[in-house]
């Protein structure tokens, strides 16, 4: 913490790109995260070549923070952005997996499944459709006469 707190005192230059990321980083690291979640917002609309980076910090604060909502509306803008980005899909689930909308999770995983089926995460998110599905009702298997 003490290296975190030494290299904040040195990044000053806010109109560097790169020297809002490494704050975000420290912030991060610090447990600092409503202040990273303020210049996270800022820093990712101004963001260029470390966008995804800066986005990536900010999601973590709002994570952290219990703002599932804003999380998963952050990655939606990132599918807007770049509608191949796979880990904004497994954002989007875990968004909605601890919101408790279920449903919704699922379509992400298996979304996100499709992009990266032999990912790292693609074993948690085969996990959690399985888990998922044992909470939603039961369909009625018979067909009902019209």
């Amino acid at each position: 913490n003490g290296e975190f707190k030494d290299a904040l005192s040195y990044l000053n230059d806010m109109n560097d790109e790169n020297t809002r990321y490494l704050r975000l980083v420290c912030l991060i690291g610090l447990g600092e995260y409503k202040q990273a979640r303020a210049e996270g917002a800022w820093a990712k609309e101004n963001a260029t070549d470390t966008y995804y980076d800066v986005v990536s910090m900010y999601v973590t604060a709002l994570k952290e923070l219990g703002d599932f909502e804003e999380a998963s509306k952050t990655f939606f803008k990132l599918l807007k952005r770049n509608p191949d980005y796979y880990k904004a899909y497994l954002g989007i689930a875990m968004s909605f997996d601890k919101m408790g909308i279920y449903s919704s999770a699922i379509r992400y995983y298996k979304k996100f499944l499709n992009l990266k089926k032999f990912s790292e995460d693609a074993l948690f998110a085969r996990q959690r459709i399985k888990e998922l599905k044992e909470y939603l009702p039961k369909r009625k298997r018979t067909l009902t006469a019209i």
